[in-house]
């Protein structure tokens, strides 16, 4: 790591292939790069696109020539993931030297959104694996040993309550993926501050203050949404625990 560029020793994104040399893609690489591939636009316009010079082809060697063109497209966002991680190469870098690997041209355009969005796909790893660790044991609990005497009515309040529960619980993992996403879109308020100074002097001869209200408008909108997102985290904290606490007592009903 002491050889690595600085960029790396502030990227700890972990790395989900596989460790070694490894060359066939691992499920969790093709999941995440099919994911990447609709998350930015011009990659995805390049994997929906049909491909070059298919006109005097058959129905079936169009659809070959489509399936080869994604294929490619999806192996070249992996690749580009290894090759950050494993062998800590910059983007500029995996542009300019590995487009023999990294084939996709839409792919090597945007490495460095790329970064971005294997860091958003670890938390939302993160999440789906907290709230579907919070689901095994639920189930753990509720295939324990039955409890003799138990008041049936009572089991079927707490069954109907768990199940409300749980549609809480991903109801806010759902509310907090789209507050990230729309943070997301807002952009850097602050940078796009910075970038409209120098037209300050300008605004102040004519009296144009549009640039100033949007930007205010912005940096209201990613306060609000990032109270927002902290209410939410509490939230689905909250709930995830009585979830935990309904399954317990429901096993103990049972």
């Amino acid at each position: 790591m002491k050889d690595a560029p600085e960029r790396f020793f502030h990227w700890t994104t972990p790395f989900h292939g596989p460790s070694g040399d490894t060359k066939e893609i691992t499920e969790e690489e093709e999941e995440e790069a099919v994911w990447i591939t609709g998350r930015i636009p011009e990659i995805a316009s390049e994997f929906f696109a049909p491909p070059l010079n298919n006109a005097d082809n058959g129905d079936e060697e169009i659809e070959d020539a489509t399936e080869k063109k994604q294929r490619a497209l999806l192996d070249s966002i992996v690749h580009a993931l290894r090759f950050m991680h494993r062998d800590k190469l910059e983007p500029d870098f995996i542009q300019r030297y590995r487009a023999d690997i990294v084939t996709s041209p839409a792919v090597r355009n945007n490495l460095y959104a790329i970064m971005d969005e294997d860091a958003e796909w670890e938390h939302m790893t993160q999440v789906r694996q907290k709230a579907e660790g919070v689901l095994e044991r639920l189930i753990a609990a509720a295939e324990g040993d039955d409890a003799k005497g138990a008041d049936e009515e009572n089991v079927m309040k707490l069954r109907e309550q768990l199940q409300t529960a749980e549609h809480r619980l991903e109801e806010s993992v759902k509310e907090q993926e789209r507050i990230k996403e729309e943070l997301s879109g807002l952009g850097d308020v602050e940078d796009a501050k910075t970038n409209g100074d120098d037209d300050d002097e300008d605004d102040d001869l004519f009296g144009n203050d549009d640039d100033d209200d949007e930007m205010k408008s912005k940096r209201n909108q990613k306060a609000s949404l990032q109270s927002h997102l902290g209410t939410i985290e509490s939230l689905m904290q909250e709930r995830a625990e009585r979830v935990a606490e309904l399954g317990t007592l429901l096993k103990s009903a049972e």
